[in-house]
């Protein structure tokens, strides 16, 4: 994204932190971003997080019960952001360009990619829904009509998204994904902080 130090990337803190309660919590290890990931293939190259930052929101209160739903207040602050270490010399921004971002966003239509892996899919392939707007919910979610299975997890939100530039504004991350809807969280000052921290690298 267009960021200033040019090395983040956008997710969803589930992701990268688990919230399982086995070990009360930790976070993910050796963290990969393979842009454009085609049947494995690596076009643009695999680029490795430094630093990754979660809401603690999120950290300390998402969770799943015994039939893997999700439950609790934190997964309406289920946003992250990863810093990226520099590849061949270059930032992730200078290599492959940046989307732009937009915090506390109204409601616009949406680009949403991602790689669902559960059938009818295999998770090799990105697959985009799109919506001539989104639904916000009481809980700081938003939702749209959507046929992706889980493994989309992560995939941006864009609004304002030009095809002919490939570009838009990132709103918000596949977050969960159910009966033909995806949900993500709309980002804002929470996720502003966030964003702010990760940039300068704090």
């Amino acid at each position: 994204m267009n960021s200033t130090s040019g090395l983040l990337v956008a997710t969803t803190a589930h992701c990268i932190w688990d919230y399982s309660g086995t070990k009360g919590g930790d976070w993910a290890d050796n963290v990969l971003f393979i842009p454009g990931d085609t049947n494995g293939q690596a076009p643009y190259g695999r680029w490795t997080a430094e630093m990754m930052y979660a809401p603690t929101q999120f950290q300390q209160k998402a969770k799943v019960n015994e039939r893997g739903n999700t439950i609790g207040e934190g997964w309406s602050y289920d946003i992250a952001f990863l810093r990226m270490r520099p590849l061949g010399g270059k930032t992730i921004r200078g290599a492959l360009g940046g989307q732009g971002i937009a915090f506390d966003a109204r409601a616009e239509s949406i680009r949403s990619p991602g790689y669902p892996s559960a059938p009818p899919f295999d998770g090799t392939t990105m697959r985009t829904c799109s919506s001539p707007t989104w639904t916000s919910n009481r809980d700081n979610t938003i939702t749209i009509p959507c046929g992706m299975t889980p493994g989309c997890s992560g995939g941006p939100w864009y609004t304002r998204f030009d095809d002919a530039k490939g570009t838009g504004y990132l709103v918000s991350t596949n977050s969960t994904v159910g009966s033909n809807l995806l949900t993500g969280v709309l980002m804002g000052k929470v996720a502003l902080d966030l964003y702010r921290r990760a940039d300068s690298g704090t």
